[in-house]
């Protein structure tokens, strides 16, 4: 990955680790923040979405929560040491963990999470995601209304979003991005762009297989 590719608004993940921050507030208008909370205690799913970028912020929260539990540490010291390197060889240290441990563990994590998401009803369906990427298919007329004409339950079945989320958080180089990042903000769109990238060449390439030969052409197949 290279830096261009983080360089996408990361104003989604900023919101939710306001929504963090928040959550470890102790009243009063200072939020000064309470005991840092347990790690290990199940959070909520949250409400359903069909909204992909929503779905890989809770991916992202899910994630490091799992993974702040197996080093046994807190959510906020894991968030707060990820982006930096000397941060991190100090986490290490203090857990008795090694680096590769450590993003071996939020890799875990957010697995984790899209198999909770996933069983809990919140990943949208791939045929969702024709419409809501068609632009991106890089595909127009003919071509685009041979992939409309697909049947959704077709498009689900070949190609579960699930499945595409998990392809696409085991190759991420969570050291390359995040030497590569600049704050814990780069994490989202980072994330978000690699689920899309997977999702769009899956999609299209499971598609173009179930079309007669004749329309498949039009897609460059």
């Amino acid at each position: 990955m290279t830096l261009r590719r983080f360089m996408l608004p990361g104003a989604a993940l900023v919101a939710v680790l306001a929504v963090l921050g928040m959550q470890f507030a102790f009243g009063g208008g200072d939020f000064v923040p309470s005991a840092a909370a347990d790690p290990c205690v199940e959070r909520p799913l949250g409400p359903v979405t069909t909204d992909l970028d929503q779905v890989t912020q809770a991916v992202v929260v899910g994630g490091v929560q799992d993974a702040a539990c197996a080093l046994g540490t807190s959510r906020e010291s894991l968030l707060l040491a990820l982006p930096n390197a000397t941060d991190r060889a100090a986490l290490a240290q203090q857990t008795g963990k090694t680096e590769d441990e450590i993003l071996a563990a939020v890799k875990a994590g957010m697995l984790a999470s899209v198999d909770r998401l996933d069983q809990g009803g919140r990943i949208p369906p791939a045929s969702g995601l024709v419409d809501a990427y068609a632009s991106e298919l890089g595909l127009s007329g003919l071509a685009l209304q041979a992939v409309k004409s697909v049947p959704p339950e077709m498009i689900d079945r070949l190609l579960p979003t699930g499945a595409v989320v998990r392809r696409a958080i085991e190759g991420l180089d969570l050291a390359e991005l995040l030497s590569d990042a600049d704050g814990p903000d780069a994490w989202e769109p980072a994330l978000r762009s690699a689920i899309r990238d997977a999702a769009i060449a899956e999609v299209k390439e499971q598609i173009l297989d179930q079309l007669p030969s004749s329309l498949s052409s039009v897609f460059g197949g």
